[in-house]
């Protein structure tokens, strides 16, 4: 009879432990002795509890890069660490401003970049991506913390690195563009001309080139874009900035232009949407949505009111779901 109280006093102080239990505390002590997939499992349990609860989603999310994070570290597949680091992304709003939380993220941020950057891909078009995937990571990484000094390092070594191969490349397809006329060429001089300056952007001279490339791709459609556009003129009059595009349609579906979506963007980063009232001045003010058929394109102005500095900034283009396509005006 004494061994079943004792039996039963047990049961119950087990029971009491477990109900009273912290899986967000649980979580954390997993985290700080690096036991990220562990931790994860315990941030889940809290969110199942506390639905909705901000910032134990943001543990999850980390939880979800930091797995990944881990799965790399053991077999080096970077598209792995990718594919969980996305997961954690998408839960986020974009507006989290806990320190704590934007350092860490910060530091997942790097260690995703340097997995690309480290990873020797299948073909040059793979490693291109990859290229591009480290430094739009690392950008991203010193948005959400500025003294994180690791991606602030990896970032000048790579600049200082890779400036000259970059540079020589865009005066190469600029070269060949002076004699052949060919609007790919330019397209091509143009981004590689401007990642060389994003390296350097004190190189007066690559940025006077740069300027003048984007002179000759104005009314090239960039068709590796998703909503490949050219501008055939644009000027500036009387406080309002007009420009005539001509946009096409590349995917495999139709397509509504939406004009609100054509965004004028100036020297100071502020954002114009078109002006109804004096778009629809012009024969072909575009006003209204226009269906554009796959293999179509839609023509037409668009005028935006704004200051002059806007002649010297760039038109993008918007879809519902982020993605956007742009050129540069200067």
């Amino acid at each position: 009879m004494q061994k079943l109280k004792y039996f039963l006093m047990l049961v119950s102080l087990f029971l009491f432990t477990a109900c009273g239990s912290d899986p967000v505390a649980d979580g954390d002590k997993a985290w700080q002795a690096g036991e990220y997939q562990k931790a994860l499992g315990f941030y889940n349990k809290a969110l199942q509890e506390k639905p909705g609860d901000a910032a134990i989603i943001q543990k999850v999310a980390l939880g979800h890069m930091a797995k990944g994070w881990e799965i790399y570290k053991m077999r080096k597949n970077v598209d792995a660490f990718a594919g969980n680091f996305e997961i954690g992304q998408d839960l986020l709003s974009g507006d989290e401003n806990d320190p704590a939380f934007l350092k860490e993220y910060s530091h997942l941020l790097f260690e995703l970049a340097s997995a690309f950057n480290s990873t020797k891909a299948a073909n040059e078009v793979k490693q291109e991506q990859y290229f591009n995937r480290t430094l739009e990571l690392l950008d991203l990484a010193l948005i959400k913390d500025p003294d994180n000094t690791t991606a602030d390092e990896l970032l000048d070594k790579i600049r200082s690195s890779q400036f000259e191969s970059t540079y020589k490349k865009g005066l190469g397809y600029l070269e060949k563009a002076g004699k052949t006329k060919n609007g790919n060429d330019y397209l091509l001089a143009e981004k590689y001309l401007d990642r060389a300056v994003y390296f350097d952007p004190y190189h007066e001279t690559a940025v006077r080139q740069l300027s003048e490339v984007r002179k000759k791709t104005l009314a090239v459609p960039d068709f590796d874009t998703d909503f490949p556009f050219a501008i055939a003129a644009s000027q500036y009059k009387d406080g309002y900035f007009m420009v005539d595009i001509t946009g096409f349609n590349p995917g495999m579906t139709a397509m509504t232009f939406q004009p609100d979506h054509f965004y004028l963007v100036d020297s100071d980063g502020k954002e114009f949407q078109p002006d109804a009232a004096q778009t629809g001045k012009f024969d072909t003010g575009l006003t209204k949505p226009v269906s554009v058929a796959i293999n179509g394109k839609v023509e037409g102005v668009l005028a935006y009111k704004a200051g002059a500095n806007s002649a010297k900034g760039h038109l993008l283009y918007r879809f519902d779901d982020g993605r956007e396509s742009k050129k540069y005006l200067k």
